[in-house]
């Protein structure tokens, strides 16, 4: 018998690096995500696997379920991670992996350099899996504020703050009138989250002015109605964060001819994937952006799981 979880991918519209310090962030999940099935083995480990959205197997290892010894790994960081969040899961629930003999697959559905969240639907998988908190396997075992944990356990749009390690979700509409204008534009640049972190908390102390801007710029994001409103509310999060952490924005580094929208990092800056506004319909914004190598341009209704 095989048993099998689903998890979905995230991307934070709003709130980026000062969700960290409790300011309020819209984030929605993506249609793509990843899924883990669990059948039975007929050995004394438990043997992972885990297999890009293109079949392509990119790491494999050998576990002791009773001790979760690292038996043999294609890639010794990458186990190390996995055993910690695995540990979390037990102490959570010890009766949880109490038996060897187990096979684990897990599939992504999108590539690994999206910055999609193979990681956070890891956490979420294996939390479905064991019962246990997710939100405790990622403070236990990385670092972030949580709100892709958030978005890989909800169906639908989200607000999300954290105080200290409790986090809040509150399900919101985020269907904009302008949707149709709405695209991601993939960089190509992965970026790693943790050096991200890590820079926002070298150039800045916790601002409460800027957290209090921050979060109210998320609040008018969800009912702005009009799109040149909601350009000028993504104009001001980019130059709140900008000065902060002092890094060019994507639009001024890559795409300064763009006169036909806005253009809003999301997560780690300077790379994965760019929020675009356009005025000048999908194909011609598909046109400009792949005249400049940019070759995946995902409409907004494409990419999230849910707007209504």
């Amino acid at each position: 018998m095989i048993k099998t979880f689903r998890a979905n991918g995230k991307l934070l519209l709003s709130g980026e690096y000062f969700v960290l310090d409790g300011a309020k962030a819209l984030a929605v999940p993506t249609q793509k995500g990843q899924t883990l099935e669990v059948s039975a083995l007929d050995e004394n480990y438990l043997l992972w696997q885990s297999w890009t959205v293109d079949g392509t197997l990119w790491f494999e290892c050998q576990l002791n379920a009773t001790d979760l010894k690292i038996l043999v790994a294609s890639d010794q960081d990458v186990a190390d991670r996995l055993v910690l969040m695995l540990q979390n899961a037990k102490m959570q629930n010890p009766a949880f992996l109490l038996k060897n003999g187990l096979k684990i697959s897990t599939y992504l559905e999108f590539a690994r350099d999206w910055g999609l969240g193979s990681s956070s639907t890891l956490i979420c998988l294996i939390a479905k899996w064991a019962k246990v908190d997710a939100f405790q396997i990622l403070f236990h075992s990385m670092r972030g504020s949580g709100y892709d944990i958030a978005c890989g356990m909800t169906d639908t749009p989200i607000f999300y703050e954290i105080n200290g390690q409790t986090p809040t979700v509150e399900v919101v509409s985020f269907f904009p009138q302008f949707a149709e204008n709405l695209y991601f534009v993939h960089l190509g640049k992965k970026q790693n989250s943790r050096e991200g972190i890590a820079r926002y908390r070298a150039k800045a102390a916790q601002n409460e002015v800027s957290i209090n801007e921050i979060s109210a710029i998320s609040k008018e994001i969800l009912i702005s109605k009009d799109l040149q409103v909601f350009n000028d509310l993504l104009l001001r999060h980019e130059e709140i964060i900008s000065k902060i952490i002092e890094l060019p924005r994507a639009k001024t580094l890559y795409f300064p001819d763009f006169h036909y929208g806005e253009i809003k990092s999301l997560g780690a800056w300077g790379g994965d994937f760019v929020l675009v506004s356009s005025d000048i319909g999908f194909e011609k914004t598909k046109e400009y952006f792949q005249s400049k190598n940019y070759r995946t341009c995902i409409p907004y209704h494409k990419m999230i799981l849910s707007m209504k």
